[in-house]
């Protein structure tokens, strides 16, 4: 399903997120070791007359499958080879149901179950990841947070694989919880039961945070991709208008959570990308040589660490650049130091110098 339970605290949360954003336990996949350390008693010669040999073989395959499929393509009641939809790791037959051509949609709600065959009665399509990461059966949802593709119909039903995430799993859906054909390049606008809120305390402001939503799904450049739930980053019980919230945008590495109070949502001001406005790390870091320079008692005695140079930009667009380097004191002695420079999106930059 789109929401699984945190191994760690059991908080419901998406199967997308990089980590639970309640106690942070990372949300990974137990993979199986690989084999290490096993040697390959096949000659060089022996391995390429092998790779010959199976290439050939699957040539000879893929030739059979083709006379295959133009057979029961010429069976198939009015239904062209061009118009059949093959969606990645299913079958070529709709049994029972009957072929469609269809573009990605939208999904609508949460907790969609899906089925294994069009019928509500029927088993429901295990989520294989939740499965093997909580060590206990979960099942497939279709969601608000998912993209589909259907290839099938079969009365209400439509058969449908997951595009967004590129999710293993195919099933059957209800074809009231999908909407209608979105055009390419145009954002999502997520309606009212198309956001979860993570805690019911929010209800009452559940307009003004579907509202928040849509805004960071269209101002932030971090979020053409955006997890539709929200959270309480800060509950200040008695004073709504001091609590902070955030939702989670990106995929993989890419994934960051985007914090917001109701007064954001109400302000003109845009949800931006600090990483937009950040200062570049070659520039931090030019500034900050320049400013270790002009506060040494002995300017010219100042000898960087190459080695010891580095810069980084952190999410919320603030760059940080860190120098080792040598200069003299009022003395004339050489001493090592390190100087750390900060350059905020707003505000003044700052630096520290100290002993190392």
């Amino acid at each position: 399903m789109a929401l699984i339970r945190c191994s760690e605290c059991r908080a419901r949360i998406s199967d997308r997120a990089a980590a639970c954003p309640h106690c942070g336990c990372p949300v990974e996949i137990r993979l199986p070791k690989p084999m290490l350390g096993v040697k390959s008693d096949i000659s060089k010669g022996k391995l390429l007359k092998y790779i010959v040999s199976g290439f050939i073989l699957i040539l000879i395959v893929n030739s059979c499958m083709q006379d295959k499929k133009g057979a029961s393509d010429g069976k198939t009641s009015g239904v062209s080879a061009a118009n059949a939809v093959t969606p990645k790791g299913t079958d070529k037959t709709c049994s029972p149901g009957t072929p469609i051509t269809s573009p990605v949609l939208d999904v609508t709600g949460f907790g969609h179950p899906v089925y294994t065959l069009p019928d509500a009665g029927s088993e429901k399509v295990l989520n294989e990841k939740a499965t093997q990461l909580l060590n206990s059966p979960d099942y497939r949802e279709a969601s608000a947070e998912t993209r589909v593709q259907p290839f099938c119909e079969s009365g209400e039903w439509r058969k449908v694989r997951f595009v967004d995430p590129d999710w293993p799993e195919i099933g059957w859906v209800k074809a009231d919880i999908l909407l209608a054909p979105r055009p390419a390049g145009v954002p999502r606008v997520y309606g009212s039961t198309d956001v979860l809120l993570d805690d019911k305390r929010m209800e009452p402001n559940r307009e003004t945070l579907v509202k928040a939503v849509n805004r960071i799904h269209t101002e932030d450049t971090r979020c053409g991709s955006i997890v539709p739930i929200v959270y309480y980053s800060h509950n200040k019980k008695g004073k709504v208008e001091l609590n902070r919230y955030f939702v989670t945008c990106g995929k993989g590495v890419a994934t960051t959570n985007i914090h917001f109070t109701l007064a954001d949502v109400k302000s003109s001001k845009k949800f931006s990308n600090p990483m937009d406005s950040a200062v570049s790390q070659d520039v931090a870091l030019q500034v900050c040589r320049d400013s270790v320079r002009r506060s040494a008692k002995f300017p010219s005695s100042v000898d960087f660490d190459f080695l010891g140079s580095a810069a980084e930009t952190y999410s919320d667009g603030t760059t940080v650049a860190q120098l080792d380097f040598e200069a003299k004191n009022g003395f004339g002695n050489l001493i090592p130091q390190r100087a750390i420079c900060r350059f905020p999106v707003t505000g003044d930059p700052s630096i520290k110098i100290g002993n190392r």
